[in-house]
C-alpha cells in the first residue's frame, strides 16, 4: 500500500519595517491527485477532503493528515 502524510508547516513570514518585527507565516495546503485507476476502493484518508475531477481522485488537506492506499 502507498502511504502519504501531510505535515503542514507555516508559510513565510511578513517583512519587517525598520526596527520592527515581521509577521508570522500563514497555514499551508497539500493537494494530492491520484488517477482513478490507481485509487483503491479501500483507501483511508484522515483529516482530508476527497473529491473527483474527470479521471482523477483529488485529496486535499488544510491540516495534518494521512492517506493510505
Amino acid at each position: 500500500s502507498d502511504v502519504c502524510s501531510s505535515d503542514l508547516g507555516l508559510g513565510g513570514g511578513g517583512g519587517a519595517a525598520t526596527n520592527g518585527t515581521g509577521g508570522s507565516g500563514g497555514n499551508g495546503i497539500v493537494i494530492l491527485s491520484v488517477p482513478n485507476a490507481d485509487y483503491p476502493g479501500n483507501s483511508y484518508v484522515t483529516n482530508g477532503t476527497v473529491s473527483y475531477s474527470g479521471d482523477n481522485t483529488i485529496i486535499t488537506w488544510t491540516s495534518s493528515g494521512s492517506y493510505i492506499g
